[in-house]
């Protein structure tokens, strides 16, 4: 047997993407796959690198089915190592309605920085071709899709319709992983069954899947979840739910309908990280409430924003924390807070914030109660998302602990405990999300696959993200990417960058 120089991994408990293979396995890589599952070779004199696993789990790198590190991901100075020190491989980005593709305005929801833009398709491809942190895949996002086609928000006409439908058509032909709709953003007012069910049947025969932001996560939570349910019935293809629960805590009651939709057919599924506080714009407050945003001469009624703000987090705009703004003086501290120092009532300062700075992002505290996350994470069809972003080393701004760890969080406080058996919590994160996104080529580990791995140490794994949500997590001793080490411990990444687009397969 003749290799190239690579990596043998011994001595762990490897983890196949559906259980356990017998004691003794190892796993050598060469050239970005997997070349051998089983006993130990001697390779060394063909120049493998040897890896003590003695004590870990070896398991495929796990897949974020829900992320927004869609500027982020491709930038050569991110290490990933928020994603990566919690052995991910793969992001799913595009979420909620925005990707970075086609051209447009750039959104504040993928959190932007400086020379970040929406580029032509080729453009995008270009970008995702080779030289990242970790593996990207990408969904087309509806808002983004909308506005470049539409320029504004309402019902679309026709040919917008057929336009959107190439576009998509486009996208999934060149390995587009999907569509993603945020449909209480702004930008998808005026979205309807007409529009909407042409676009899922592109899906449907390209074998893709919607992924949906709905309308509505509070009393109108069952309706939404029909709504989308309904038109991937309609076009025969799937549908994820993303972050799938009811906010606030007025409509738990709800649950056990929720879960029935899910149970009672084979084309949906949902995912959600583990925590209570959701993480967006402030703009999407206003948005989700009043179906618009706040201006001058054309404000919200403040005391109707404060009542209204108590079916979006159990404390109202006291749990509505700011993490970036140019209001003066408002990050890190919730608009209640706010409000109280200056004086004034929390709905009129809440309208101010929006009104000083459009791309106000916040942490929205106890949005749900932990017992509700409980029930929602630990149902066999949930699959773990992020909602997060792609940092490197480098980011100190504040942040939602769910970019540090949400996988991490969930193995420490769902999975080793036992209320999600290992077997279970592995596949959820490694096979499962693989399966629905037609990955064939990562999440199991076999022969011929994409060497995409984590080494775990288990009992050790967790997150570690403290007060401003950016230390990264513990207890994952390696993370390869497309047969690199990409991250080996400490504080950042390797610097070894053999990421690129994940394509999905045909069904």
């Amino acid at each position: 047997m003749t290799m190239e120089q690579g990596t043998l991994i011994t001595g762990a408990r490897v983890f196949d993407g559906q259980g356990f293979l017998p004691d003794g396995t190892a796993v050598a890589v060469a050239e970005g796959r997997i070349v051998h599952v089983g006993q130990i070779l001697d390779l060394a004199e063909q120049g493998f690198r040897r890896v003590d696993g003695s004590g870990s789990i070896l398991s495929p790198a796990f897949i974020d089915t829900h992320n927004h590190g869609d500027y982020h991901g491709v930038d050569p100075d991110n290490d990933g190592v928020s994603a990566l020190a919690q052995g991910v491989g793969t992001l799913v980005v595009g979420n909620c309605g925005y990707s970075a593709t086609p051209t447009g305005t750039v959104h504040a929801v993928l959190m932007p920085e400086a020379g970040d833009s929406n580029v032509p398709l080729p453009d995008h491809l270009a970008r995702l071709d080779h030289g990242l942190a970790l593996d990207i895949g990408d969904l087309l996002g509806h808002n983004t899709l909308r506005r470049h086609v539409m320029g504004e928000a309402r019902a679309a006409t026709p040919a917008e319709i057929d336009r959107m439908c190439g576009l998509l058509d486009d996208f999934l032909a060149a390995g587009g992983m999907g569509l993603s709709v945020g449909l209480n953003y702004p930008e998808a007012i005026g979205y309807g069954a007409a529009e909407m069910v042409p676009l899922c049947r592109v899906l449907a025969r390209h074998g893709r899947p919607l992924t949906c932001h709905i309308a509505d996560q509070g009393a109108g939570i069952l309706q939404s979840v029909g709504e989308v349910v309904a038109w991937a019935d309609a076009a025969g293809c799937q549908v994820l739910v993303s972050h799938m629960r009811p906010i606030s805590d007025r409509y738990d009651h709800l649950l056990d309908p929720l879960f029935s939709i899910f149970e009672t057919r084979q084309n949906a599924r949902f995912d959600l990280y583990p925590y209570a506080a959701g993480f967006t714009t402030l703009a999407w407050l206003f948005s989700y409430l009043f179906q618009r945003t706040p201006a001058v001469g054309a404000r919200v009624p403040g005391d109707e924003l404060e009542e209204a703000a108590r079916g979006v987090c159990i404390g109202g705009l006291d749990d509505v924390r700011v993490l970036a703004s140019t209001f003066p003086d408002a990050a890190g501290h919730t608009i209640g807070d706010i409000a109280r120092s200056l004086n004034q009532p929390a709905g009129e300062v809440a309208q101010d914030i929006y009104i000083a700075d459009p791309s106000t992002v916040c942490l929205y505290e106890r949005e749900s109660r932990p017992e509700t996350i409980d029930r929602i994470i630990t149902h066999p069809l949930c699959l773990v998302g992020s909602d997060g972003y792609l940092f490197g080393h480098r980011h100190t701004a504040a942040c939602h602990p769910r970019c540090y760890g949400a996988f991490a969080g969930f193995i420490e406080r769902y999975a080793r405990p036992g209320h999600v058996d290992q077997v279970t919590a592995l596949s959820r994160m490694t096979s499962a999300p693989a399966a629905f996104f037609s990955l064939s080529d990562r999440g199991r580990i076999a022969p011929g696959l994409r060497a995409d791995l984590a080494l775990l140490d288990w009992d050790r794994i967790g997150e570690n993200a403290g007060k401003d949500g950016t230390r990264i997590a513990h207890g994952v001793r390696m993370t390869m990417v497309g047969g690199a080490i990409a991250y080996e411990g400490g504080p950042q990444a390797t610097g070894r960058r053999a990421g690129a687009r994940a394509v999905p397969t045909a069904r």
